[in-house]
């Protein structure tokens, strides 16, 4: 039970009670209490804010990855910045869309470098 162990452990490093994190995300009350006890397991979008939220990748969240991945602005290529300041400036709904989709290519190419 990985991600439910590493949201609790990123919700609690954040300074967020369950409460606070469920109004961040915009799920029901109760819902973060039974993703972290493992009872239930969120759907990708919720996942996805979760993460964001959390400041933490997706990849660590699940398992795929031991490090959390958070980088600070001085480690973020100089390429990146620009795409970065406007990820930034859009709304919560188009971010979790995003990074949905960016989601689905990074495990799309680990698919096909398992098949080759």
């Amino acid at each position: 039970m990985i991600f439910n162990d590493r949201v609790a452990l990123a919700r609690e490093k954040k300074g967020l009670t369950r409460v606070e994190l469920e109004k961040l995300i915009g799920v029901s009350n109760n819902m973060i209490g039974k993703y972290e006890r493992g009872e239930i397991t969120p759907p990708l979008g919720v996942a996805t804010k979760i993460a964001e939220v959390l400041d933490c990748s997706l990849d660590y969240l699940v398992g795929l990855t031991e490090e959390n991945n958070e980088k600070s602005q001085d480690e973020i290529p100089g390429r990146l910045k620009p795409a970065l300041a406007k990820f930034e400036q859009l709304s919560p709904a188009d971010r979790t869309l995003i990074m949905s989709v960016m989601d689905a290519f990074i495990v799309k190419a680990k698919v096909q470098s398992i098949k080759e």
